[in-house]
């Protein structure tokens, strides 16, 4: 066909420009699987898993052989190991294991660092009570629970010091033991400014728990 009968027919001048968008399809279809293909193969992106939680420390367990006894002490609490309770007699110091109160409670308030929990025994005592543990003439009281207690408590005041005690003996127990609350507290006397005082609740429930978990063996 000479070169003018292309111009000269319309459906042939139309043809051109359809197979131009013919082959741009090709080419972009080809393209794209071309790219489904080389990111369908690529390993996915791992999530890395996450880390366990490290369980965090409560309480601590301690156990005594000789005085045959177990307990757990909460977080913050300081291990006194060899204790002796003087109190009652300087010459016949009452032998035991004592877990002072955790700076935590006492800093910066009017709460003496020597505060805290002690567990003491008599082993000579025929009857185990708590009022034998104490210096003061009280007289102890029944306490039934789990472990029944023979309780006895005294409050002492010197100068700007206050000692109150609280002696919990494990009724039937052969050598006697008992668990003491110690709290001694301090005033300042003659000073502008007043020292907060201690978080008492919060003691009491920490002592509360360590004589809860007291087992005797």
């Amino acid at each position: 066909m000479p070169p003018g009968d292309f111009e000269r027919n319309p459906r042939k001048r139309s043809m051109g420009p359809i197979i131009g968008v013919i082959i741009l399809l090709v080419v972009a279809g080809g393209g794209y699987l071309a790219w489904k293909a080389l990111s369908g193969g690529a390993a996915p992106e791992e999530t890395p898993a996450p880390l366990p939680e490290q369980p965090l420390v409560q309480d601590t367990a301690y156990a005594s052989s000789t005085m045959k006894f177990s307990l757990r002490y909460p977080q913050g609490f300081t291990l006194q190991e060899p204790y002796a309770y003087t109190r009652v007699s300087p010459t016949k110091p009452i032998n035991g294991v004592k877990f002072l109160v955790p700076t935590a409670l006492a800093q910066g308030t009017n709460l003496a660092p020597d505060s805290g929990v002690s567990v003491e025994e008599l082993p000579r005592a025929n009857l185990c009570t708590g009022d034998i543990f104490l210096k003061a003439n009280v007289k102890a009281q029944p306490v039934t629970g789990v472990v029944s207690f023979s309780v006895a408590t005294s409050s002492e005041k010197a100068g700007a010091d206050t000692f109150e005690e609280a002696v919990f003996a494990v009724t039937g127990s052969k050598p006697c033991i008992a668990m003491r609350y110690f709290l001694h507290t301090t005033s300042a006397t003659g000073t502008a400014s007043t020292t907060p005082a201690y978080d008492r609740a919060a003691v009491l429930a920490a002592f509360d728990s360590i004589r809860n978990s007291l087992s005797i063996q």
